[in-house]
């Protein structure tokens, strides 16, 4: 009992249908997720301030050797790249006071100076 080409179509199709219904939800919250496309412009904005911040050259920023020799460690350096409340502050001051700490720039570029939920902020 082999179905038809036709058939298998139909339930192909009825399958995709079904399937779809279920992403729904996230296709309709898809729109509000950033995504690093969506924030390419701003990870280059980030990174070209980093560049001056450092004095650094393209060629610098894209060696590795660069990148761990210029790490930030201080918060002085740390506040020009990000926006921090008096209270990020003094937990910076407060871990960094017990425990080594460091960021290179490369990760800092993708940080959002703005929002402390940050993903890669919150690490």
């Amino acid at each position: 009992m082999s179905k038809t080409e036709a058939e298998k179509r139909a339930i192909a199709l009825e399958r995709a249908k079904e399937l779809r219904g279920k992403i729904e939800p996230f296709l309709e919250a898809q729109k509000d997720i950033e995504t690093g496309f969506k924030l390419a412009d701003k990870f280059a904005a980030r990174k070209e301030k980093l560049k001056e911040i450092f004095r650094a050259t393209e060629e610098q920023w894209n060696d590795w050797h660069w990148q761990v020799a210029n790490r930030i460690t201080d918060l002085e350096t740390l506040c020009k790249v990000i926006n921090l409340t008096e209270e990020e502050k003094a937990a910076v001051e407060r871990v960094g006071s017990t425990y080594r700490w460091a960021i290179s720039p490369y990760y800092a570029s993708l940080m959002d100076e703005d929002n402390p939920r940050c993903p890669i902020r919150m690490q």
